[in-house]
């Protein structure tokens, strides 16, 4: 007698859970085709997408911070991000 085997979907390229960083991957790396915009400096427009990017993931890493409490306390413990965090803390002082 045979067996019924229950025949499974098959496995999507991506995953749900992954999107999200992808997205964030392809922002980053998307700083490359923002156009000059006739600006003085033709790197002013791309420091602007920057900012607005960082900004969005700032706002997504805090409001997701359940998923991500394990390696934010992990990059909390380690000397060279605390450095970091002091440089950033001081750039963002001395504007």
């Amino acid at each position: 007698m045979a067996t019924k085997t229950a025949i499974s979907q098959p496995e999507r390229w991506y995953q749900t859970k992954n999107l999200v960083p992808l997205a964030v991957c392809v922002a980053y790396l998307g700083v490359h085709y923002v156009p000059d915009f006739n600006a003085y400096d033709a790197m002013g427009p791309q420091w602007l997408y920057i900012l607005l990017v960082d900004f969005v993931v700032t706002i997504y890493i805090l409001s997701a911070r359940q998923q991500y409490e394990q390696a934010l306390a992990i990059l909390a413990k380690n000397v060279f991000s605390r450095l970091y965090f002091c440089f950033f803390l001081l750039a963002g002082i001395s504007i």
